[in-house]
């Protein structure tokens, strides 16, 4: 489980490397939020990210960006996984 204060500061250092484009220098990611998915006493936040293609090399690349960006918390507190929609 993942400290508020890390979702936090995951949120924000995602949004301003999407912002300063330097997770997404090709402007595939077309859009991003936080969903809560808690229940009781659990808590579980699900971070999604919406992409302009549908090219796991794409995906692939991003999470590569987004581990480096986000730092070792992040790859050790997320799980990645792509699914179409």
């Amino acid at each position: 489980m993942m400290p508020l204060q890390q979702l936090d500061e995951l949120w924000r250092d995602l949004a301003l490397g999407m912002i300063g484009e330097t997770i997404d220098p090709l402007d595939d990611i077309c859009g991003a939020r936080v969903v809560d998915k808690s229940v009781g006493t659990r808590q579980l936040f699900r971070l999604e990210l919406w992409f302009k293609r549908k090219d796991l090399s794409v995906a692939d690349e991003l999470k590569k960006r987004m581990n480096e960006h986000l730092g070792p918390a992040a790859e050790k507190a997320c799980k990645w996984e792509m699914r179409e929609h």
